[in-house]
């Protein structure tokens, strides 16, 4: 095989598994009846499971005790003009059409029905007046999905990002100025510190507002210092850096950095190891 070939081959795969229907990683538990008659195996890709009808003029039961969602599978013996099956909940009576899908060996395999259960009934039943139709009842399990873990940083709104180099070292800083806020959220419980600095163009002091969850928790002035290791592309003056320790967080905390003074700011808010 050549090498285009075998990526090629690697694309297809990797298509096919992006493209998997959701509906594969249903599960189904396969159920048993109260009170069954005689039975027949169907072997599919899906598993080898046996099929049961019930006896002379009764339905047969199973119980669904705190189930949600049943799935039911037919063969048959034979090919019948109009298939159907009554499924009984409550003592109320509905009627389902079947739909012939495909054939195996002898038998002859129907499309699934799939029902919601509500009202919590203690017992369903399964009613064909067709001797020659077996039937199967499986729970269908969807697997619940998994609450998305939000980032530890979220960085909401900015005005832009800046280098803050150091030696041969540099690290990405947000910009806020007035008009523009730098918003960003602290999830998971984590605790965080806040390192800003100041465009300097006279000798009035750089003032911003720090908020947590929309209220305000201190008037933060910068030092007019200017620092003489640190430097930012385009900004010929930067006041040293300010260090500012965020409260614990119990869950998630937003945080905004709002400009008091006319001053072009320059913030980093990092993430605390546990």
């Amino acid at each position: 095989m050549t090498k285009q070939k075998h990526i090629l081959l690697l694309l297809m795969l990797a298509l096919v598994v992006l493209n998997a229907p959701a509906s594969e990683t249903t599960r189904y538990k396969p159920l048993e009846f109260v009170n069954p008659g005689n039975r027949r195996l169907l072997q599919s890709d899906a598993g080898n499971f046996y099929f049961y009808r019930s006896l002379p003029e009764k339905s047969m039961s199973l119980t669904v005790n705190g189930m949600e969602s049943l799935q039911i599978r037919t063969v048959s013996t034979e090919q019948v003009r109009k298939p159907r099956v009554i499924v009984i909940v409550n003592r109320q009576r509905t009627t389902y059409d079947l739909k012939q899908s495909a054939k195996s060996g002898k038998l002859y395999v129907y499309e699934p029905i799939d029902i919601a259960i509500t009202g919590r009934p203690e017992k369903i039943e399964i009613l064909c007046y067709d001797s020659q139709f077996y039937f199967r009842v499986f729970e269908r399990i969807v697997p619940k999905s998994r609450p998305q873990r939000l980032p530890n940083l979220q960085v909401l709104e900015h005005g832009g990002i800046m280098l803050l180099s150091h030696n041969s070292h540099s690290s990405e800083y947000y910009s806020f100025e007035p008009g523009q806020t730098l918003r960003f959220n602290v999830n998971n419980k984590r605790t965080a510190v806040l390192y800003v600095r100041a465009r300097l163009t006279d000798r009035s002091i750089p003032v911003f507002d720090l908020y947590r969850n929309n209220e305000l928790v201190e008037r933060v002035e910068l030092s007019t210092a200017r620092t003489g290791k640190y430097n930012v592309a385009g900004i010929t003056h930067l006041t040293i850096g300010r260090k500012i320790e965020l409260p614990e967080q119990d869950g998630s905390a937003q945080y905004t950095l709002r400009p008091v003074s006319e001053h072009l700011f320059i913030a980093r808010p990092v993430i605390l190891r546990d």
